[in-house]
C-alpha cells in the first residue's frame, strides 16, 4: 500500500489517521475496529481501503508520525550548549516526555512493535517501520560514540553497545510497566524520580568524565519538556514522514 503522493491526498490520508487515533484514545489499541475509522472520519469504507489496506497499516503510520526519533534531531540543533553526557539524555527523555504528551503512544508503540503485528502491514510500511524503529536505537548508539570520541566517555566500542542496550531495554520496559499500573509498588506520582534513579544509576556504571548530577538530568529534562509542550515538533505530515525514512536510507547507503 504506496502513501498519498499529492497533497489532496495526503489530507484525507490525515483525517483518517485523526479519526483512528480517536477510536484508540477512546477504546484502546486492540478494541477499536478497522471498520470504524470510516464512521469517525465520515467518509465510505473504500476511502480508507484507498490509504490502508488494514488495521496493521494504521498502527504503524501512527507510530511513525509520531516516533519519538522524528523529534530529536531538532531538539540537538536548537540546543548546541548541550555536552555529550547532556546529549546522550536526550533520547531519553524526549520518550519521557512524548509519552505524557500522548499516553496512548505507549500502547500504540507496544502493539506496533509485536512482530505478530507489523509483519502483517503492507511491505512499503513495513520498511519504514524498521528503518524508523533502528534509527531510535542509532540515535541513542551516536550520542554515546559521540561522548567516546570527546573524551567525555572513556569506554570500548563493547562497552557502548552495552550502554546503549541497557538504555534501550530499560525505556522499554520501565514505560511499559508505568503503563500497565499493574505494579503497587510503582506509584505514578514518583514516576519520574524512579525513571530518573534508574538511568542515572545505568550512566553511573560508566567511565564518564564528569558523572550526571539529578540537577543536570532535571535541567535538561525540563528543556525536552517545553520543546515538546509547545509543539515545536508536531506530528509529522505523510509527505515529511517519507522524507525522513528517504534520509535515514540514503545515510545507511553512504
Amino acid at each position: 500500500m504506496y502513501c498519498p503522493k499529492t497533497p489532496q491526498a495526503e489530507n484525507r490520508c490525515q483525517i483518517l489517521l485523526n479519526a483512528a487515533e480517536t477510536l484508540i484514545e477512546e477504546q484502546g489499541v486492540i478494541s477499536f475496529k478497522f471498520s470504524d475509522i470510516a464512521k469517525v472520519a465520515n467518509c465510505s469504507t473504500g476511502s480508507v481501503y484507498k490509504f490502508f489496506e488494514s488495521k496493521e497499516d494504521v498502527l504503524i503510520c501512527l507510530f511513525l508520525r509520531s516516533a519519538t526519533s522524528n523529534c530529536i534531531p531538532d531538539f540537538l540543533d536548537i540546543h548546541p550548549e548541550l555536552d555529550d553526557a547532556e546529549r546522550f539524555l536526550v533520547p531519553i527523555l524526549m520518550t519521557y516526555a512524548v509519552i505524557t504528551k500522548s499516553p496512548s503512544f505507549t500502547a500504540l508503540r507496544s502493539v506496533s512493535v509485536n512482530s505478530k503485528v507489523w509483519t502483517l502491514a503492507s511491505c512499503e510500511k513495513v520498511q519504514r517501520f524498521k528503518v524508523r524503529a533502528n534509527r531510535f536505537f542509532d540515535l541513542i548508539m551516536e550520542q554515546a560514540k559521540s561522548a567516546q570520541q570527546s573524551g567525555m566517555l572513556n569506554e570500548s566500542d563493547e562497552r557502548l553497545l552495552l550502554l546503549s542496550q541497557l538504555i534501550y531495554f530499560q525505556l522499554y520496559g520501565q514505560t511499559t510497566a508505568y503503563e500497565s499500573r499493574l505494579i503497587n509498588k510503582l506509584p505514578m506520582e514518583n514516576k519520574d524520580r524512579a525513571q530518573m534513579d534508574c538511568i542515572l544509576a545505568i550512566m553511573s556504571a560508566f567511565n564518564w568524565k564528569v558523572q550526571l548530577t539529578p540537577e543536570r538530568y532535571e535541567r535538561v529534562f525540563k528543556q525536552v519538556n517545553q520543546f515538546i509542550s509547545v509543539g515545536t515538533k508536531n506530528k509529522l505530515t505523510c509527505q515529511q514522514c517519507q522524507k525522513v525514512n528517504a534520509s535515514l536510507k540514503n545515510n545507511l547507503t553512504k
